[in-house]
């Protein structure tokens, strides 16, 4: 199998963006104990939460708002795009992600949050949201810089997060920590594993236009995820469904299928997945580890993060840039 030889990688990866996902699980950890090591302000009572980001920046939005949902009576909203909600005013938190700190619609939705009184707290590493953050007075934790953003998920989610706890949306993240570090730990998807044993080289080689199911939850972030990994690493075409809303609206035929499954699934997400695969030959489950929340969409990103970049090196591909959408942000200015 040519992804056991690490020649054959290396020269569809010359960037080593293998290695940014084989050092997920540290990036995870280190995440953390960043953004616990930044002062943060005590947050007046709020009753709504938006955040703000794009692309590999606004996922972690996604993660909180996820993670939220099971835990918190109060809503988490995840806005990608220029504008605020009318409702955002002086009883709402605003959460600004940009890892390079120049994206331009989380700028304006940060300028937007500001002049309406909300509460702002910023995620950048820099750039202008950085120092308008700064210059403001605004909280502002930082995510470190020189990946790519969607490399960074393990940063940006963990900041997110944090920032969550520390607003008061759910208790202590300790327990939902130590389990993800135990599940990352174990996993069986590096470059060193063998083919035969690899669950993640096995996916690669049977996909290329794939359709990634998840559910509602985690795994429905984590299917996104995996969707966008595919598009902007393997420059492959690729899509993604949630149960069970999906199956009221997206059977259609389909040249594959990644059906993320869990353990911890309930029973009629069981069986409706079930029904799924068993009239459909052309799908492909795969078990994710993990039994609590943060355990298993970290585990479920990094399967799929690893995927992305074996097929890339299955298409002669180099993970790392992504011309299409360079060209298309020069030609915005």
């Amino acid at each position: 199998m040519n992804l056991d030889l690490p020649a054959f990688l290396r020269a569809h990866d010359p960037r080593d963006m293998l290695g940014t996902v084989v050092r997920s699980p540290l990036a995870w950890s280190d995440g953390f104990a960043r953004a616990r090591g930044t002062q943060l302000p005590a947050f007046c009572p709020f009753d709504a939460v938006c955040v703000c980001g794009m692309g590999g920046s606004g996922i972690s939005g996604d993660v909180l708002a996820a993670f939220a949902a099971t835990r918190s009576k109060i809503p988490v909203v995840v806005i990608k795009g220029f504008s605020l909600p009318a409702w955002v005013g002086a009883n709402t938190l605003v959460i600004c992600v940009s890892y390079s700190g120049g994206t331009e619609e989380t700028l304006a939705c940060f300028d937007a949050a500001r002049h309406a009184g909300a509460q702002v707290a910023v995620v950048a590493g820099g750039g202008d949201l950085g120092e308008r953050a700064d210059e403001q007075g605004v909280p502002r934790l930082d995510p470190g810089s020189g990946l790519m953003p969607r490399a960074a998920l393990p940063e940006l989610a963990s900041a997110a997060l944090v920032i969550g706890e520390r607003a008061g949306l759910f208790d202590d993240l300790k327990e939902e920590e130590d389990a993800l570090y135990e599940v990352l730990a174990t996993n069986s998807w590096g470059p060193d594993v063998p083919g035969e044993d690899n669950e993640a080289k096995k996916i690669a080689q049977a996909i290329e236009t794939p359709q990634i199911w998840g559910q509602e939850g985690m795994l429905a972030v984590a299917a996104q995820r995996w969707k966008c990994q595919l598009n902007e690493n393997s420059k492959m075409d690729a899509s993604f469904a949630v149960v069970p809303e999906s199956l009221h609206n997206e059977i259609v035929p389909f040249a594959a299928a990644v059906v993320l499954r869990s353990s911890t699934e309930p029973e009629p997400i069981a069986r409706r997945l079930n029904a799924l695969a068993a009239q459909y030959s052309a799908i492909i489950e795969t078990t994710i580890p993990g039994e609590t929340d943060l355990a298993l969409f970290a585990s479920a990103a990094l399967l799929g993060d690893f995927v992305s970049v074996y097929c890339a090196a299955l298409a002669g591909v180099d993970p790392t840039p992504i011309e299409a959408i360079a060209r298309l942000k020069g030609s915005l200015g």
